[in-house]
C-alpha cells in the first residue's frame, strides 16, 4: 500500500502541475504542438466510411469470431509496437469534426467548448489528423509516473490469458466490400492461464458469463445491430450514434461503460479472415468517467482522498467535449464530456463457449470498501481470487447450450 500511496502522490504532484509528467515523459514542445497536415502514419481516416444506400437486410453470409491480441490505449505505437509517449495522438477518431491545435485550447478558443478553469493549456487539443483522444493522453501522461510499462503487461497478460479479453463475432458477412448488414456483438472472455490460445486460428474461446443474457451466446450484451460494411471497413453503426453499454479498457481492467456517443470500426482483409487494424472512439459526459473511473484510482492508491484528488484534479477538469448530441460541441459552455480513442489487434478465432465461471479478482485493496460500490462491471464481482477457487475457464464444461458457436458458425470456409 505505500507503494501505491506514493505513486498516488506522485500523479496528483503532476495533476497541479502538469509539467512534471511532461518532464518525466520526455514530451517536449514540438511534441505538443505539431505541425498540422502532415501525415501521421496512422494508416486510416479520421472517420470511418459511411454506410452505402443499399438494402439492409440478411442475405445468409458467414460469421467470423475474433479475440483481441493487443489493446492500444496511448503508449505503444500500434503500427510500430515500439513504446511511444505519443502513440495516443494516433488513435481514435475526429468525434467534433473541428481540428483543434494547442494555440487554441491555450487561448481557449476551439469553438467546442468553454475549458475548464483547472485544466491543463492543451487540454482541448486534439491529436494527429485532428483525432479526439483526451482520455488517451492524460492516461499517457499519469502512467509515466505509475507504471510507464503498464500497456506491455497488460497485452502480454491478454495473450497469456492471464486477464479478461474481448471477442467479437461479425454476423452475415457476404464476399462483397460492401453490406449495409452487417451485425456485430462483443464479448468478455475470462482468463485461462494454463491453456492461453495458440493464436493459430484453432482456438476456442471462453466467454464471461456476465457479458450475455441467460448464460446463451446468442443473447450477447453487447450488440452492434445497426453495423455495415464499406470498403471493407466494418462499422458498429453510424457515426457516433452508438448509444448502449461497452466494455473498456481503464488502466489494466475491463469496465462496462454508457457512452454518450461510440463508433467501433475494423478494417478486414479481401478474405474477411483477418482484421488489418480496428478503432474504437466514446465520448462519455464526466458522470459517467467518475463512476467509471473512482474505483481505478481507489485500487491504485488504497486512499480514498487520494483518490478523489487525482480524479477531481487530473481527470475531470480536462474535458474536451460538451456532452449533449452529436458532435458534442457547445461553445457557451464549460467542457464536460471526454473523448476517447482505443485500438486493437484481432486475431482469428475457432468458436466461442460459456464459462459458469465469471473473471475472478483479488482485490487491490483489501480495506478500500465494497467492490460493488465502483457501479462498473469489472467482469469480476463476487468471483474468488485468481490463484485459489476459480477453475481455468479452459475447463469450464462444454455442454451444448456453452458451445452455442462452432467451427461451421465461424465461417471458416
Amino acid at each position: 500500500m505505500v507503494k501505491w500511496l506514493r505513486l498516488g502522490l506522485g500523479v496528483t504532484a503532476c495533476a497541479t502541475a502538469i509539467v512534471c509528467c511532461q518532464a518525466v515523459a520526455g514530451i517536449t514542445d514540438r511534441e505538443l504542438d505539431p505541425a498540422w497536415n502532415q501525415s501521421s502514419g496512422s494508416g486510416y481516416a479520421r472517420r470511418p466510411p459511411e454506410r452505402s444506400q443499399a438494402d439492409a437486410s440478411p442475405d445468409g453470409g458467414v460469421r467470423r469470431l475474433f479475440a483481441a491480441h493487443n489493446i492500444y490505449v496511448g503508449t505503444i505505437d500500434p503500427v510500430t509496437g515500439k513504446d511511444d509517449s505519443t502513440a495516443w495522438r494516433r488513435i481514435g477518431y475526429d468525434v467534433d469534426g473541428k481540428c483543434t491545435t494547442a494555440a487554441q485550447s491555450q487561448s481557449d478558443s476551439t469553438g467546442v467548448c468553454k475549458k475548464h478553469p483547472a485544466a491543463q493549456a492543451e487540454s482541448l487539443e486534439d491529436g494527429d489528423e485532428c483525432r479526439d483522444n483526451a482520455a488517451g493522453k492524460l492516461l499517457t501522461q499519469g502512467t509515466v509516473v505509475l507504471s510507464g510499462d503498464f500497456e506491455r503487461r497488460l497485452n502480454q497478460k491478454v495473450q497469456l490469458s492471464q486477464a479478461a479479453g474481448l471477442a467479437i463475432m461479425l454476423e452475415d458477412l457476404s464476399d462483397e466490400r460492401d453490406d449495409p448488414y452487417v451485425p456485430g456483438r462483443m464479448y468478455v472472455t475470462v482468463p485461462s492461464p494454463t491453456t492461453p490460445p495458440l493464436w493459430n486460428g484453432s482456438d476456442v474461446i471462453a466467454v464471461d458469463p456476465t457479458s450475455v443474457h441467460n448464460n446463451d451466446l446468442e443473447q450477447p450484451k453487447y450488440y452492434f445491430k445497426d453495423g455495415y460494411l464499406r470498403d471493407n471497413v466494418w462499422v458498429s453503426n453510424d457515426f457516433n450514434a452508438g448509444k448502449g453499454p461497452v466494455p473498456l479498457m481503464i488502466y489494466d481492467r475491463l469496465v462496462e461503460v454508457s457512452p454518450i456517443g461510440m463508433t467501433f470500426a475494423a478494417e478486414l482483409n479481401d478474405t474477411h479472415d483477418a482484421i488489418l487494424r480496428s478503432v474504437l472512439a466514446v465520448a462519455m459526459d464526466m458522470d459517467q468517467v467518475k463512476l467509471k473511473f473512482a474505483p481505478v484510482f481507489l485500487d491504485m492508491v488504497c486512499d480514498p482522498v487520494q483518490a478523489a484528488l487525482i480524479l477531481n484534479s487530473f481527470v475531470v477538469p480536462n474535458a474536451d467535449l460538451a456532452a449533449g448530441p452529436p458532435p458534442f460541441i457547445d461553445p457557451s459552455k464549460q467542457c464536460d464530456a471526454m473523448s476517447w480513442g482505443i485500438m486493437f489487434d484481432w486475431v482469428l478465432i475457432k468458436s466461442l463457449k460459456v464459462s459458469p465461471y465469471a473473471t475472478p479478482t483479488a482485490p487491490a485493496c483489501v480495506d478500500a470498501g465494497p467492490d460493488s460500490a465502483d457501479g462498473g462491471m469489472d467482469a469480476s464481482d463476487g468471483a474468488p481470487d485468481a490463484g485459489e477457487a476459480a477453475p481455468d475457464a479452459s475447463d469450464a464444461g462444454s455442454d451444448a447450450k456453452d458451445a452455442a458457436v462452432d467451427a461451421k458458425d465461424a465461417g471458416k470456409g
